[in-house]
């Protein structure tokens, strides 16, 4: 009865919560780290990386003697945390602007989409953790190591990528129940020559990187680079918008404009 009561609790508790699309534990123990380059100086390459414009402003990277913890610049709303010691390195991931539904019987994810999938960014960050010298690991290894890897890992997982999974080298990857869910990623725009843009009388540019867009504000926005890819999205509460790049692709209220 006390097993059951308690039980109760953690589900009514659990409920009272949120929770976020996530990996569970990821363990290597073939990936080899060495500490002593696990410095605010890695840190400071990573938040040098960040986009200007930023998603939200609880972006954060911090460093101790067992762990590395920051927002992806790959995709900012991707948080890793990367624990380690001398047998074992424990890699887990999560969205920081996404909310599970209902945590325990659905899959489904409310928030803003992401740009990139976990196992996108844990396959950049770990390739970009050798290049600085953290890992011991052989380039060419390591990735062949990873892409392997990550296929195992996506082969348990419901959802398109590697959620709601965790994983041991030796023992392989199993799906976990809950509580999380699916990320919502953006697909990349397809853009072709013969794209149909919107009215160009509706957007004017004012600024070298700077346009304004005439109609309704607090309008939903997705901007993109030329290759499709998304740059960011939400709410446009006001008329303009700064772009980081040019040409850009800016698809508001169903039309897609040309940005240049």
């Amino acid at each position: 009865m006390k097993l059951l009561m308690l039980s109760l609790l953690f589900v009514c508790f659990s409920f009272g919560m949120d929770f976020y699309p996530e990996t569970y534990a990821l363990n290597f123990y073939s990936i080899k780290l060495d500490s002593e380059k696990i410095s605010a100086d890695y840190c400071d390459s990573i938040m040098s990386l960040w986009p200007k414009q930023k998603l939200n402003d609880d972006f954060e990277c911090s460093v101790d003697d067992f762990s590395v913890r920051y927002n992806s610049p790959e995709d900012p709303s991707v948080f890793i945390i990367v624990n380690y010691d001398s047998s074992n390195t424990e890699i887990s991931l999560y969205r920081t602007n996404q909310v599970c539904k209902d945590p325990f019987q659905s899959i489904d994810a409310d928030g803003i989409s992401g740009t990139v999938y976990f196992s996108d960014v844990l396959f950049v960050e770990l390739m970009r953790m050798q290049r600085f010298g953290i890992i011991f690991n052989n380039h060419d290894s390591l990735e062949n190591f990873l892409k392997s890897e990550i296929k195992r890992m996506k082969s348990s997982s419901v959802c398109d990528d590697i959620e709601m999974i965790e994983y041991d080298e030796f023992e392989g990857s199993d799906h976990v129940l809950g509580p999380s869910c699916c990320s919502l990623v953006e697909k990349p725009l397809h853009v072709s020559s013969n794209i149909g843009f919107g009215n160009a009388r509706k957007l004017n540019k004012i600024g070298r990187n700077t346009f304004i867009v005439y109609g309704n504000d607090i309008d939903e926005y997705r901007l993109f680079d030329f290759n499709g890819k998304l740059l960011y999205s939400g709410k446009l509460y006001s008329r303009v918008i700064k772009v980081p790049i040019l040409p850009s692709i800016l698809k508001i209220n169903g039309e897609i404009f040309l940005l240049k």
